[in-house]
């Protein structure tokens, strides 16, 4: 783990429970997914990204990161 990641994992847990309150807000994934980036967890981060595509498949910050972490949605 990265030094100084672990201040991240509080605004993830923040995220999810914004999430368990509000299933599908995509500011809140979008919040949960840049969190994950920066904590270092590139696959949270790109299930994520790829949750957002489901709802949103043209949302252009999920793309752009999804591409930049090396993963391709399935569309």
């Amino acid at each position: 783990m990265p030094l100084g990641t672990e201040q991240y994992f509080p605004a993830m847990n923040e995220w999810r429970a914004v999430l368990v309150r509000s299933p599908g807000n995509i500011e809140a994934q979008l919040g949960l997914a840049r969190a994950a980036v920066k904590a270092g967890d590139r696959l949270e981060a790109a299930q994520e990204y790829l949750r957002i595509l489901q709802i949103v498949p043209d949302q252009p910050e999920a793309r752009r990161e999804l591409a930049r972490l090396g993963f391709r949605p399935n569309s």
